[in-house]
């Protein structure tokens, strides 16, 4: 019946030889050191005598279980060799380790017994662990020794011991008297603050502990070395995060990660990178804000120059351009300063935006415009630009060009039919500036009713309702001219003109002969300024 599947064999084998070369007689047998069990299997093994008859040619074969069979106790178990060879005999151990058996077959010629059985044999290698250590008196030789059989043998050491100390075996000290200290010095040493904890004091106070595999309030006075590390396995970490800490990517360099990803590093040029391994001054910011936020008081940004001459703290420059300068688009938006209430409530904006694109890596110029923004109530508006010609403009407005816009004709019986009305504006602040010309058609109609325009923002309503504006009144047919004013009121003006009566009186253009006969090409002129509301 075969051993169990799970035991591992080892077939060896043998040939015994005469002197002159002629095959020997005799039996080789194999005893084990103790008895064996498989748990695995539920079966033991007897350390009965296996024994081999040699054959004509003086050789055997033999199938055993390696002595380190996991499955197999006790661990590291030997075999007695037993060997009345040509009416000699002799004994000796072998261990078979499954380190030497990997090809399944080995000779007895290549095992050296275990334990010498005369000045011819030696022990093969084997594992060599320490095991007691303990201390002799002062002065004294140490002393070593092994124990066991290979490949699992043990040294076990005695070792003098230095000088006395204070070793106190009833308690577990404390940080004013060490359970080990050195001679006089009872509060310098090693003691026990609870279980499973060792600590260090030092002149009565706790140097370091060490407890549940952790390091506790050391203190260095020297210089402690790390390795370089990464960012994905920092030198420097806490317990339970190892992606996250210092690490020194450089010479001279040392860089913060968080998971595993560097989020700063300063140089040993001394420039610090957030978001950049390679920092192009003292500080580089990339793909981020920075946010400058007090509690109390007011929080600044300070740009200082201790220069004695020469320039002063320098520039906020604000600065855009296409990745690896690429050209950066039109109507792009290159740089902007904002004034916010809170997060969600836009205040006040200055922009900078250009009108045509800039080439790549700035080989062309960048004409466009400087937006000034307050805020509306709840969004922010634009409220002055000052363009690439030095202009000046509005809320949808032009500070020295004139704007365009078509006044509308109103009064009873007068229509402009096929004529025109044209006007143009200029705002500067809240004063409104205009130019209006209207010229009748032969589909005209001229009625009794007063005649009034619209005009391009409502008046403040403190605005003075007559006498405001000059307007001329041009009779093409008879080339003559009337000079008139009129009245303003909310976004209309009502034209007026001087009566003939000698009393230097308006009166309201409410008649298709005042101040003459209307007919086709007649002109109105209207040039005035107010303020808006």
């Amino acid at each position: 019946m075969p051993l169990p599947a799970n035991v591992t064999t080892v077939t060896v084998l043998g040939t015994f030889l005469t002197p002159e070369g002629d095959p020997s007689t005799g039996t080789i047998s194999f005893t084990a050191s103790s008895w064996l069990t498989n748990s695995g299997a539920n079966v033991a093994i007897p350390n009965s005598t296996v024994t081999k008859t040699l054959g004509t040619a003086g050789n055997f074969s033999v199938s055993l279980p390696i002595t380190d069979d996991p499955d197999i106790s006790p661990s590291g178990f030997v075999y007695n060799v037993s060997e009345v060879v040509d009416g000699v005999s002799q004994n000796y151990n072998i261990s078979i380790p499954g380190t030497i058996a990997g090809g399944g077959t080995l000779y007895l010629a290549d095992l050296a017994p275990v334990a010498p059985a005369g000045p011819e044999y030696y022990s093969l290698a084997s594992s060599l662990t320490i095991g007691t250590v303990t201390t002799v008196a002062t002065g004294g030789s140490a002393t070593a020794s092994i124990t066991g059989l290979a490949p699992s043998q043990v040294l076990n050491l005695g070792i003098p011991t230095g000088a006395t100390g204070t070793i106190t075996t009833a308690g577990s000290g404390s940080v004013g008297t060490a359970t080990v200290a050195p001679p006089g010095d009872p509060d310098t040493g090693i003691y026990f603050p609870a279980a499973n904890q060792v600590a260090v004091t030092t002149g009565g106070t706790q140097a370091l502990l060490l407890a549940s595999g952790a390091v506790s309030n050391p203190t260095f006075t020297g210089v402690a070395s790390f390795p370089d590390g990464s960012a994905a396995a920092p030198s420097i970490t806490n317990t339970g995060d190892l992606n996250t800490g210092l690490h020194f990517p450089d010479a001279d360099t040392v860089a913060v990660s968080t998971g595993g990803t560097e989020r700063l590093r300063v140089t040993s040029a001394g420039r610090v990178g957030i978001g950049t391994t390679a920092p192009n001054d003292v500080l580089d910011v990339r793909e981020g804000n920075i946010i400058v936020q007090k509690t109390s008081g007011t929080p600044t940004l300070r740009a200082l120059s201790t220069q004695a001459s020469g320039y002063g703290p320098g520039s906020i420059n604000l600065r855009r351009q296409g990745a690896s300068g690429a050209a950066t688009p039109d109507s792009s938006v290159i740089g902007e300063i904002r004034f916010d209430g809170t997060n969600t409530t836009p205040g006040y904006s200055v922009f900078a935006q250009i009108d045509s694109s800039i080439g790549a890596n700035g080989t062309a110029g960048a004409p466009g415009n400087l937006i000034f923004s307050t805020n509306s109530g709840s969004a922010l508006v634009q409220r002055l630009a000052i363009d690439s010609n030095g202009l000046i403009t509005g809320t949808g407005t032009s500070l020295g060009a004139w704007t365009a816009y078509t006044p509308t004709l109103a009064g009873t019986g007068w229509a402009i039919g096929n004529g025109t009305a044209s006007g143009y504006y200029c705002q500067i602040g809240k004063v409104m500036f205009i130019r209006v010309n209207i010229v009748f058609g032969n589909t005209s109609t001229f009625g009794a009713g007063g005649i009034t325009c619209s005009l391009p923002a409502n008046a403040n309503g403190s605005f003075p309702a007559a006498a405001s504006g000059v307007v001329r009144y041009v009779d093409s047919s008879a080339s003559a001219i009337y000079a008139g004013h009129g009245g303003i009121s909310s976004n209309t003006f009502a034209f007026q003109y001087f009566n003939t009566n000698g009393s230097g009186q308006l009166s309201a253009v409410t008649s298709t002969s005042a101040p003459f006969t209307w007919a086709d090409t007649d002109i109105i002129r209207l040039t005035m300024a107010y303020e808006i509301a």
